[in-house]
């Protein structure tokens, strides 16, 4: 299945894709005059559309599992060049339970207003900390590796 996808990957996805589209032009088509006609606020309540969402998302899913599914494969039959994946993940995740650990409750000021009207649970307001404070360190290690890496090439 490897070898097929590696040699026609690109050609089946451009027909599928072909195809879906096509599909949902002549569906969307044939029903298009019936949703013309219909009174603005009912509109939302037509399925001419259903297909053609339904098929990207659907193929958005396909996607996302074969490459997990790939990924997974790729590390285990070759886990010597995967080891700098897995150290990276194992950094990414101790950094979150740091911040999921040391995050604050907040108990006053408008951020706990808005925890107390939305009943944000103390674990989902620990969760979202972390996150924030996660991506945020990410980024900022992005930043500093691409300056740094440029100011290395300057130097070169």
């Amino acid at each position: 299945m490897y070898q097929f996808l590696t040699k026609n990957g690109t050609v089946v996805a451009f027909v599928v894709g072909v195809a879906i589209s096509v599909i949902g032009f002549f569906m969307i088509s044939n029903g298009l005059a019936e949703f013309n006609g219909m009174p603005k606020d009912e509109r939302a309540t037509t399925t001419i559309f259903d297909f053609i969402l339904k098929a990207a998302i659907g193929l958005a899913i396909i996607c996302a599992v074969i490459a997990l599914v790939f990924g997974i494969l790729q590390m285990f039959t070759n886990p010597k060049s995967s080891l700098k994946i897995i150290i990276g993940l194992a950094v990414i995740a101790v950094l979150f339970l740091i911040f999921f650990n040391t995050a604050t409750i907040e108990t006053e000021g408008s951020i706990f207003t808005k925890i107390q009207e939305d009943n944000i649970s103390e674990n989902v307001n620990r969760y979202i900390t972390a996150s924030l404070k996660t991506t945020l360190v990410l980024a900022l290690g992005a930043v500093a590796a691409f300056a740094f890496s440029e100011l290395r090439n300057l130097f070169k």
